[in-house]
């Protein structure tokens, strides 16, 4: 999409999902109203559920089950997204991490949060370049950089996109 070109650069990473998954829990993201609110309840009422259920004597077992169901709820509020955001079809990395572990980087006036996370290569699947004026030069660059990382075969696809500046 055009608009996601706009938004976040001129290169974008094709990701292999089944390779990334083996590392990563993957959510796809929810936009519209209807489905947070179905969501929210379904998780609500799971937790309910296992806490309604533990007493003094509960096993460690039951106990950990009704933590994992807490934690379910912290994550999954990371995959709701605002409505107008849905042409996006975003599948997000949801996580915990210690506040230590945080780290940031500017962006134009403000600063974005991340957390570094081991990554593994082969999850790349393409490179795609975007309506940028020179893609010609982009592809040179980017290839002598794929050599110097180990990768000088990994795919790299031009957008059709007219560019426009």
């Amino acid at each position: 999409l055009l608009s996601q070109w706009r938004a976040y650069g001129n290169f974008a990473l094709e990701l292999d999902k089944a390779t990334i998954e083996s590392d990563f829990d993957l959510y796809e993201c929810l936009y519209e109203s209807n489905d947070k609110e179905l969501e929210a309840r379904r998780l609500i009422d799971a937790i309910h559920h296992r806490l309604a259920n533990l007493s003094d004597g509960s096993s460690n077992d039951e106990v950990d089950a009704a933590l994992e169901k807490y934690f379910e709820i912290v994550y999954s509020v990371g995959k709701f997204k605002n409505t107008h955001f849905s042409a996006e079809k975003e599948v997000r990395i949801v996580r915990g991490v210690d506040t230590d572990s945080i780290s940031y980087r500017a962006k134009s006036d403000y600063l974005v949060p991340y957390v570094e996370a081991p990554f593994n290569i082969s999850a790349v699947k393409a490179i795609h370049i975007g309506p940028i004026a020179d893609q010609k030069l982009a592809e040179r660059s980017l290839r002598c950089l794929l050599k110097t990382i180990g990768l000088p075969d990994l795919e790299i696809v031009k957008s059709d996109i007219p560019y426009r500046s």
